[in-house]
């Protein structure tokens, strides 16, 4: 997941995951920030690729060097463990990682 998904929240890719690797973080206005992949346990499937409407979703095998640091982004997310519960608790849970994004997302604005 890339910076396009920050803001442009379509939970299809949830949906169509074969194997619930996909989550829901952060807040903007009562909707999640952005969505993560857990690399741990995502099986590179790529159903979620054509789902969503930003491009935001790519094998790591081809991110552009610019959007690398998205990759640790998503892993961030697998150091914390399982995010059991209502979505709602989960987004509060793993704010910090959104706060990570939005500021990668700050610094290339400004380069």
């Amino acid at each position: 997941m890339t910076s396009n998904c920050i803001g442009s929240v379509d939970l299809s890719c949830l949906e169509v995951c074969p194997v619930d690797c996909i989550y829901a973080i952060g807040e903007s206005e009562g909707e999640p920030l952005m969505v993560v992949i857990d690399p741990t346990e995502c099986i590179s499937c790529s159903k979620c690729v054509p789902e969503c409407p930003v491009e935001a979703i790519m094998m790591d095998s081809v991110v552009p060097e610019e959007l690398k640091p998205w990759i640790e982004i998503n892993a961030m997310h697998s150091e914390r463990g399982d995010l059991d519960g209502p979505a709602e608790d989960r987004a509060h849970e793993h704010q910090d990682i959104a706060d990570a994004a939005q500021a990668v997302l700050d610094r290339e604005k400004a380069a």
